[in-house]
């Protein structure tokens, strides 16, 4: 079983490579989804849908964990920092928070917070 701060990592690890089968490995059925940015969502379907569609809008992408902030046996945060080229050529660079939450060893819960 993964502890939460390794999926963690690893699900930075294969957002960064746009791995969505290995992102879908690591969900939940019923994840729950919550973010600042991009709303709220349930569902491994209905996630992996946002996650296509955001992804869509960007030629680059790339998220650095600044941080591990919390580890615990069932969940884990980090301070991430996110660099981004969209696909009409602006940039990105956005700070902020993400915890995950385990299931079965599955992640079951992401909460992505923006740095204020």
């Amino acid at each position: 079983m993964n502890s939460p701060a390794r999926q963690i990592f690893s699900y930075f690890d294969a957002s960064n490579q746009r791995d969505f089968e290995a992102i879908e490995a690591m969900l939940y059925d019923e994840i729950e989804y919550n973010s600042d940015n991009a709303g709220s969502h349930r569902g491994k379907e209905t996630v992996l849908e946002m996650m296509h569609g955001f992804f869509a809008q960007f030629s680059e992408i790339t998220w650095t964990i600044d941080a591990l902030l919390n580890d615990t046996e069932q969940s884990a945060e980090v301070a991430f920092t996110c660099r981004a080229t969209r696909v009409d050529g602006s940039t990105l660079l956005r700070r902020g928070y993400e915890s995950v939450e385990l299931c079965d060893g599955k992640i079951s819960r992401i909460v992505v917070r923006s740095q204020s």
